[in-house]
């Protein structure tokens, strides 16, 4: 079994559906741009909610070194950002009330930083992912990203 395989059915046994989170380089700021993948490895769309496929979480999982060389084939003119390590994220229930838990911290398992945040049935949630820099020793800066849109796989409404 390789890396992909084992993460994502890792996500299948939680419950959830896994999508990798590539952070960019971009102009020095306070909002990192990042790009998504889905767990057969294919970029996702910028402009498309990341679904949960009929589970009712999706794990952010922080693209591991095995599987970064077929995913920069995928980033065009966009490069990698290495110095960003997935730290934590905040979710807000878009639309509708729904008693979810809103702040994330990430855990590494098997080289793979991740998080996962819960979807409630027919829901959206608007996530922000917080990373930190350096990836290694003492953090010296959080960075936050555009803001993903996810939702629940059985969400009827595109």
């Amino acid at each position: 079994m390789n890396d992909l395989t084992a993460i994502a059915a890792r996500a299948a046994a939680e419950e959830s559906t896994a999508y990798f989170v590539v952070p960019l380089i971009g102009s020095a700021g306070s909002v990192l741009k990042c790009a998504y993948f889905d767990a057969n490895g294919w970029r996702v769309p910028a402009e498309h909610p990341l679904d949960t496929r009929f589970t009712n979480a999706i794990k952010f999982v922080q693209l591991p070194d095995s599987l970064k060389a077929h995913a920069v084939s995928q980033l065009g003119d966009s490069a990698l950002d290495d110095s960003a390590l997935l730290f934590a994220a905040v979710a807000k229930t878009l639309d509708k009330t729904c008693a979810l838990p809103n702040t994330f911290l990430a855990t590494e398992e098997g080289g793979a930083t991740s998080l996962t945040i819960p979807v409630g049935l027919g829901t959206r949630r608007g996530v922000v992912l917080v990373f930190r820099r350096p990836a290694t020793g003492g953090a010296h800066d959080l960075i936050a990203t555009t803001d993903p849109e996810i939702r629940n796989g059985s969400s009827s409404d595109d």
